[in-house]
């Protein structure tokens, strides 16, 4: 996954959604008080996936495009994905037909995609990406949480789709219930699972989070068209002890593993912490 940039947002300007001011909730972290954007202050960077969680993301993936497929047919679509990590979103949607390329700010990840077969750019989007080249479908997976402008990282992908083109933004949501539970327990004094949702203290924080009206509107100031939104899987047990150990202690997983393994079980009934949004570009 990776960013516009490596740069630090400063959490004292204005909210880019609504242009009202930020509220501080932590030192590193603000709200908006009129749209309810929250954005942190954290430096950016790009970053590997933690473990545990390819078994989710790639479940995840095909139900993204099951969706996509209704609305841009792979057979006259050229699409791109933004951080594409190791690829898995890539393997998903070639086999479908496809036509994908990417673009990748960890030379590693871009090498290991490329060795899968797939044409990645490494480098950060958009400097990476081929001069004039167009796309009739633009995605982010877990990538635009982390860019430190995404106002313009949404302007660059309605110069680089065509008429008529898809963006698609799948990405954590504030309204989830995860996110819910983490902020309480901040406000109570216990900033770690907030913490953790932020990804603080490793190479590649969140520096946004959005809620899907927030996406809407955000997107909406370019120009885009809502074409779908929909929630997508965040918790699932397999694979639950090794992404926990990825960031904590043996005996913090320990006591946090039963809880979110419940959770895991009754999460579809729940307000759901991954929300896609699909916009189009006009023009067609």
């Amino acid at each position: 996954m990776g960013a516009l940039t490596a740069m630090a947002m400063d959490a004292a300007t204005p909210c880019p959604v609504c242009a009202g001011p930020m509220t501080p909730v932590a030192s590193w972290v603000a709200r908006c008080r009129g749209c309810g954007f929250w954005r942190s202050s954290l430096a950016g960077g790009a970053g590997d996936d933690i473990a545990g969680i390819e078994a989710l993301r790639r479940d995840n993936f095909q139900a993204l495009l099951d969706r996509l497929e209704r609305l841009a047919p792979p057979a006259r679509a050229s699409m791109l994905e933004v951080g594409c990590g190791r690829g898995w979103f890539l393997d998903a949607a070639a086999a479908r037909g496809y036509r994908c390329s990417a673009v990748e700010p960890v030379v590693a990840l871009a090498a290991e995609a490329a060795a899968r077969g797939h044409v990645v750019h490494a480098g950060f989007f958009p400097a990476a990406l081929p001069a004039d080249a167009q796309y009739s479908v633009i995605v982010f997976n877990d990538v635009f949480e982390h860019l430190p402008d995404p106002a313009r990282a949404v302007a660059v992908c309605r110069e680089r789709l065509t008429a008529g083109g898809l963006l698609v933004i799948n990405l954590p949501s504030s309204r989830g219930i995860l996110f819910g539970i983490a902020r309480a327990l901040a406000a109570l004094g216990v900033p770690q699972p907030f913490e953790r949702l932020w990804q603080k203290g490793l190479p590649s924080p969140h520096l946004s989070y959005f809620s899907p009206a927030t996406l809407q509107a955000l997107v909406g100031r370019a120009g885009f068209v809502p074409a779908a939104q929909f929630p997508l899987a965040s918790l699932r047990v397999k694979g639950l002890w090794a992404r926990l150990r990825s960031t904590q202690g043996v005996a913090a997983s320990a006591l946090m593993a039963p809880a979110l393994a419940a959770l895991a079980l009754v999460a579809a009934f729940l307000p759901q912490d991954i929300h896609v949004g699909v916009f189009r570009k006009p023009g067609a």
